[in-house]
Formats: C-alpha cells, structure tokens, sequence
C-alpha cells in the first residue's frame, strides 16, 4: 500500500545510516568467492554496504560495513579485509534501482524488512527508521 507514497519532506525523511554501493551479480559473486570459497552462483544485485553510521538504525539492527585493508584505495576484493552485507531487497521488494527513492516514501518511526546476503547466506534485518540528524 505504501508503493504509490509521495516523497515524505526532507526534514520528516527516514534515515537508515549507511553509505553503499550499487553492485551487480559479477561483482556479488567475486566478493562473496573471496569472502568465503565454494559458494553457489548468485544472479541476484544489490547494495553492498561499505559504511554503516555508529549509533544509526543499521549500526543498530547489527548491518555490517566493509572493511578496506589499511592503506588500500581500491575496489577489488583483495582490497577488503571483511565483506560487508550486501542489500538484496526492502520489504520484499529487488533493492537495486528503487532503494533511496523508497526510503524516500517512509518516516521515522517506519519499519523496513531488509534482505541481506552476509558471508554468502540470506539473512533478513528488521530496521527501525529515525529521523535523520541535522
């Protein structure tokens, strides 16, 4: 019920508290096989998360950050130490092309059920929204 939503005003917006990244099945794959060997394929695309506020509703609900190797800048796997989570779905909907704008539609107080990919097993994160900060 809540697809058709207009875009709640800035100062009311929802905030999760995390920074990501777009990443698609190849990506997903690489980072996973480095993460931890013998996976199974994946076709899916998502949002890895490669920040996570300290003290925002994802630090919160346990979202895990990626962790880049000291004095690394770049984006292969070998320039990780850890995976962070990679954001599949919101409230059971695909997350890649619609996650911001449908955070954009929820409020403080909202709840939002995220499907996540964590060391390569499908986990589900329940998240209590805030207010974001000033």
């Amino acid at each position: 019920a809540t697809k058709n939503r207009a875009a709640v005003p800035k100062e009311k917006q929802a905030w999760l508290g995390i920074n990501t990244k777009a990443i698609g099945p190849e990506e997903i794959t690489k980072f996973q096989e480095h993460e931890v060997k013998g996976l199974p394929e994946t076709d899916v695309s998502g949002y890895l998360v490669v920040g996570v506020v300290v003290g925002s509703p994802a630090g919160t609900a346990g979202l895990r950050p990626t962790a880049r190797k000291h004095g690394s800048k770049g984006s292969n796997p070998e320039d990780f130490s850890s995976v962070g989570d990679i954001i599949i779905e919101i409230d059971g909907q695909p997350a890649m092309g619609r996650f911001s704008s449908y955070l954009a539609t929820r409020q403080a107080g909202d709840t939002v059920s995220l499907k996540i990919m964590r060391n390569g097993k499908f986990e589900t994160l329940t998240v209590s929204l805030a207010l974001r900060p000033n």
